[in-house]
């Protein structure tokens, strides 16, 4: 992603195919598994389940940083075999100052998931300043326990530098140690 990150629609190599052609290919190549991944594939939601709607002789993994509604996630996860969700943290402020969106979206969207039968594994990117204190590790570790169940795989990844979209925070929220929740 950083290859491309600020780059015009020109200078990012692309290629158009509709699902049919998508469909097409991984059939005549045998592929067993279609990850939709890669930024946020979610944008192109109508795209990704018209492919899982008529690809059915394989696995269908979606990676994805869960800001979607209710309805289509649900709707996906009708041929979803596997979901990541790249929980960016446990605090609310994080996600409405920083993300611009609600975690309680991205938590209500995992556990449909979850609840729909679809594998789900979480990933949370460890970052300097942000998760010094294992505050939101402790409390997604809680939040999967009660939620989802003891099977839910969690990776913890260790960042070291921070994304552009925390560089460019310059407000301290109210309860906020590091400025960047």
């Amino acid at each position: 992603n950083n290859e491309y990150s600020g780059k015009t629609i020109n200078e990012v190599p692309t290629l158009t195919q509709t699902p049919k052609q998508i469909i097409k290919q991984a059939e005549k190549t045998k592929v067993n598994i279609l990850a939709y991944t890669g930024n946020e594939p979610l944008v192109s939601f109508e795209y990704i389940k018209e492919i899982a709607d008529n690809f059915r002789r394989g696995k269908h993994i979606l990676v994805t940083s869960g800001f979607v509604e209710s309805i289509p996630i649900t709707e996906l996860a009708k041929n979803l075999d596997c979901a990541l969700i790249d929980i960016k943290s446990m605090n609310e402020s994080f996600y409405e100052n920083i993300l611009k969106g609600k975690l309680n979206d991205v938590l209500t969207a995992t556990k449909l998931l979850h609840d729909n039968n679809v594998w789900v594994e979480i990933k949370i990117g460890l970052y300097p300043g942000v998760h010094d204190n294992l505050y939101d590790v402790n409390k997604l570790i809680s939040w999967i326990l009660n939620n989802l169940d003891s099977n839910t795989p969690l990776h913890l990844i260790n960042k070291g530098v921070y994304p552009e979209i925390l560089k460019k925070a310059k407000k301290k929220p109210v309860g906020c140690p590091t400025g960047l929740c």
